[in-house]
Parts: structure tokens; sequence; C-alpha cells
């Protein structure tokens, strides 16, 4: 106790703790993992630039809306999956990722069966499995097995286990705690930046072809970045871990 019985404990705003918390964690990833958050970031400027370019022209029919729709959503989880990797929340951007995954996936099953675009418009489910099914046979194949690897991945993170719901000791040796104080080892944090540049890597390859006469009018700069992101982003994650 203070003078005149007053209190010595300092008081504390809890939200005002965690806002603190996230700027620390976010500024403590980026410069630990400044290079692979850089070409992360090439990745959407890649596709921000042909989408900016997009909005010049009317989609020509209900397959290019449908296209650049799930377009626009890929980007959106890209970058709130970004935001929340940098401010400490691990699991909270694989969920977006694996919604990145559904969209990029739809995208990549329309480019190869265009009719079906009416089908998924109508409302009717498409269900993952059945389109991975279809693009390992596709003229413009996705390997089932690999796309299977990523899905079971990616869910293990959205459905609640013991496995991705961390323990957190509080209570238990932690007064408090929350993802934001970014507790995970760096080797963590570069494991989930390995899943995040492979969607953008894959995005990057699919929006380009769902795209392509008018990526085309982009100029040889532009298509030289597109065929150099691929390399980029596969020598980076061969250095990063594997979830």
């Amino acid at each position: 106790m203070g003078k005149n019985g007053a209190s010595d404990k300092v008081a504390v705003e809890p939200m005002q703790t965690v806002v603190a918390m996230e700027c620390r964690s976010s500024g403590q990833r980026y410069l630990r993992f400044e290079p692979e958050f850089v070409v992360l970031r090439d990745g959407y400027d890649v596709c921000l630039h042909l989408l900016f370019e997009l909005g010049e022209f009317a989609p020509a029919d209900a397959r290019d809306r449908v296209q650049r729709d799930l377009a626009c959503d890929t980007l959106d989880s890209l970058r709130m999956a970004e935001g929340a990797l940098l401010r400490g929340y691990e699991n909270q951007a694989m969920v977006l990722l694996r919604r990145a995954y559904e969209t990029v996936s739809l995208m990549t099953y329309f480019l190869n069966f265009p009719d079906e675009v009416r089908v998924w418009e109508s409302g009717k489910e498409i269900r993952n499995c059945d389109i991975r099914e279809a693009l390992d046979a596709a003229a413009m194949p996705e390997p089932k097995g690999h796309l299977r690897d990523l899905y079971r991945l990616y869910s293990d993170f959205t459905h609640v286990n013991r496995k991705t719901v961390w323990n957190r000791m509080l209570g238990e040796g932690n007064r408090f705690t929350v993802g934001a104080q970014g507790n995970v080892s760096d080797k963590t944090v570069g494991a989930y930046l390995r899943e995040m540049l492979r969607m953008t890597m894959w995005f990057v390859d699919v929006m380009n072809f769902a795209f392509a006469p008018v990526a085309k009018t982009l100029g040889p700069n532009y298509a030289s970045s597109v065929l150099a992101y691929r390399g980029t982003v596969q020598r980076i994650a061969d250095h990063l871990a594997q979830l």
C-alpha cells in the first residue's frame, strides 16, 4: 500500500495490453523473417496488378465473373492470414489459409470444367474431394495426392483438436496468455510462412491462367515476374521447416 492507503499496483487495461503485444510480435516476426515476408508480398503485388487491370473490363460471361469473385476472395484470405501470423495468431492464420485453398481449388476446377460454374452459381456445393478427383485427370492437372495432403493439413488447424489448440498454461505458469504474445518458436513461424508462400505461389499461377488474355496485355516485365515467382518461392521454402 502507498501513502494514505492507496494501492501500489498499476492498473492494466487488457485490450490495450493485447494491442501492444500484437505490435511487438508483428515487429519481431517481420524483422526475423523479412526476406520471406517480402516475397509473400511480391506475390500479392503481382496478383493485385492483374486485379487492378481486370477492373477496366466488364466480365465476359458468368465464368469470368465467378473467377474474379474467387480471386478477390483469395487475395483477402491471404492478406488477412499474413496479418494474423504477424500478430501472433498462427492457428487463425491457418483457418484463412484453408479458405484460400478452397477458393484456389475452385478456380482451378472452373479453368478445367467451365460448365460447372452454372452448378456452383445455382447454390450447389461442389465437394473438395470431388474437385481433387476431377483435377487429377484434368487437362491442366493438379495431383490429387498433393491436394489431399494440403486439405488434411489445413483441416487439422480448422477443426478444434488437442494437436492444434496448444496448452497455454494459463494459471500454470502464465498469469495472462493470448496468441498476441507470440510465444511459438521461430521454427514454427517459419513453417507457417512456408505454407503461406506455397499457397500464394499456386494462386499466382492459377490467377494468371484464369485471366491470361488480360495478363498478356501487361507486358514482358509482368510476364517475367510471374514466371520467376515460382522459383523464388521454392528456393525460400526449401529452407523453412515443415508443419
